[in-house]
């Protein structure tokens, strides 16, 4: 079984959802909301597999509820489901730790097709999507023998094996500060690393491969 939850400002959109995703034998609604803060308050006693969020929301937007949700379930999974076809939201949610986004023009098939690729470990996007990434590609499977790394990922790895700090990378990529946090966060948990210690080591040993 695989343990959904949802959010979503329109209140239409996760009707939607649920009456498709209800049809699923393997899946199972634990909360919808239009306010991410109820689903917090959920995740302290529900656990959950996978998270499927839009990104502009008043009253939190999808980046914060993305974060704090891998912050509780670092194993789980995000797909984003948006209206906006845009590079930079995108890259967003990739570093934050999503692994699928589909866009609301699609049909809602597409949403129980991430849902079940993502739970496979696979990395799952609209082809509909307009970017041009050599990540970014429909069911991009990933393996914990052979972690995908974006091209910022791999940039931050070659700077820690040259010993660099994030405020030294900051500046290097014109990025900001947390930004590069966000990334080695990220990188940290592609990795099932414990710490920045094994972070250093592990881009150190392959320094050569990036």
């Amino acid at each position: 079984m695989i343990y959904v939850a949802l959010a979503d400002d329109h209140q239409s959109v996760l009707d939607g959802l649920e009456l498709m995703l209800k049809t699923q034998k393997n899946i199972e609604i634990v909360a919808s909301s239009t306010d991410p803060r109820d689903l917090l308050k959920v995740f302290k006693y529900k656990h959950v597999d996978v998270l499927i969020t839009d990104v502009k929301m008043p009253i939190m937007d999808g980046y914060v509820l993305a974060e704090k949700f891998l912050d509780i379930f670092p194993k789980s999974k995000v797909v984003v489901l948006s209206m906006f076809d845009t590079p930079t939201i995108l890259d967003t949610m990739l570093t934050i730790g999503a692994t699928g986004y589909i866009l609301k023009t699609s049909s809602l098939n597409e949403v129980v097709r991430g849902i079940n690729a993502v739970k496979e470990g696979k990395r799952f996007f609209d082809q509909n999507l307009h970017y041009e990434d050599e990540n970014c590609s429909e069911d991009i499977e990933t393996t914990s023998e052979a972690p995908r790394f974006t091209k910022t990922e791999k940039k931050i790895l070659k700077a820690i094996a040259e010993g660099k700090s994030s405020e030294e990378m900051a500046e290097e990529f014109c990025s900001a500060f947390e930004t590069i946090i966000k990334h080695r966060k990220n990188i940290i948990r592609k990795l099932n690393l414990k710490g920045k210690n094994e972070l250093l080591r592990y881009a150190y040993e392959n320094k050569y491969s990036f």
